[in-house]
């Protein structure tokens, strides 16, 4: 058994490294894969040896032979919902996934790590817990599946949608609607976010390596005339010209830029450090905290699916004062100025909150 998908990533960037094209074929194989459900079904004997030929096509008069619940006087169910048809058990056996990963055609030269990228993870025994963890998964959504569907229901109102049923309304209709996605318990969430992390370290691979294989450099500068001349004309507005200040602010910006930039490219003692670094580092430590991170407020950021609440607390930057080139501000064309900076490290953690709902009380998992 063979799953195969096509996935094309792809960012439009003009004149960027960061333009790209990539589609992926992605395909899980399985030697075999069964499934075991457990179901117990009551049938009512009179109605299952009387039942008129006339209606063997009729699903809905197959669940009349079924005992319905019980109900109350005021139609609320008493006791068990499914004691005609319920699933007792439902299970999943999976024997050995193979997954593979493959360019079908790549711009970008890192993704031929990808199958390397693979085996790391096979060595790893990342894809035996995949397998395990996919087992439960598919049981517990094919069991989430049952309950949303409210299969009770169903069998309560097909009294009044069979024929040869002493209840039978010609001009019922059934309600039925198929249930859409379920709640899920803390574990499934766990593994879509495993898989989702999995996704997120396979593209920065091919990000990482793209970037070490890829030398090219911005060299295309933005030109006067890629801004709409009329509305300069039109409100007599005279553009900047970096590779020239004195002719916007005089000659002393000329000389403010050039110091700005050897400050932060050249290597000083900052403060009473003995230790030589770039102007560009201790000018960034001046903006971070006393961790020497950078934070960022996420709380505006939330997700809801499937019964899960993610919610982004904040996010923290380290490594940003470990820069080992600053070459910025560099004006290569009268609108363009050239950034260029290589970090020796970059590290980002972000706090997030799982909020699982339930039928008691909320679970909330910080990360």
């Amino acid at each position: 058994l063979k799953f195969s998908s096509r996935l094309l990533f792809r960012m439009e960037a003009e004149n960027s490294p960061l333009a790209m094209r990539n589609e992926f074929e992605v395909s899980v194989s399985t030697k075999s894969m069964s499934f075991l459900a457990d179901f117990l079904i009551t049938i009512r004997k009179k109605e299952f040896l009387e039942y008129p030929i006339r209606d063997l096509g009729n699903p809905w008069c197959w669940l009349t032979a079924i005992p319905p619940p019980t109900t109350d006087a005021a139609g609320a169910f008493i006791g068990a919902r499914e004691e005609g048809f319920q699933l007792r058990n439902l299970s999943g056996i999976i024997d050995e996934i193979d997954f593979h990963i493959d360019c079908v055609s790549c711009s970008s030269p890192g993704a031929e790590a990808l199958p390397e990228v693979v085996g790391y993870f096979e060595e790893a025994g990342t894809i035996e817990f995949i397998e395990s963890a996919f087992q439960d998964l598919v049981a517990e959504l094919g069991q989430s599946y049952w309950e949303a569907m409210r299969f009770h229901k169903l069998i309560s109102e097909s009294r009044r949608l069979c024929p040869h049923s002493p209840f039978y309304d010609e001009e019922a209709q059934s309600d039925f609607e198929w249930p859409g996605i379920p709640n899920i318990s803390r574990e499934a969430s766990e593994t879509f976010i495993m898989l989702g992390v999995l996704a997120l370290e396979f593209g920065l691979v091919v990000t990482a390596k793209s970037h070490l294989l890829s030398n090219t450099k911005p060299s295309d500068s933005l030109l006067v005339e890629d801004v709409d001349s009329s509305a300069i004309n039109g409100a007599n507005i005279s553009l900047v010209d970096f590779t020239d200040l004195s002719t916007s602010f005089g000659d002393w910006a000329n000389e403010a830029l050039d110091e700005t930039r050897g400050y932060l490219s050249q290597t000083i003692h900052a403060g009473n450090e003995t230790v030589a670094e770039l102007g560009a580092n201790a000018a960034v430590r001046e903006m971070l905290s006393p961790n020497m991170t950078l934070d960022v407020n996420l709380e505006f950021m939330n997700f809801s699916q499937g019964g899960v609440e993610i919610l982004a607390r904040d996010m923290k930057i380290f490594g940003l004062d470990s820069m080992l080139l600053a070459d910025v501000l560099n004006p290569i064309a009268p609108q363009t100025i050239l950034n260029e900076a290589t970090f020796q490290q970059l590290r980002i953690e972000m706090t997030l909150d799982f909020i699982f709902a339930s039928h008691e009380t909320p679970e909330v998992e910080s990360m």
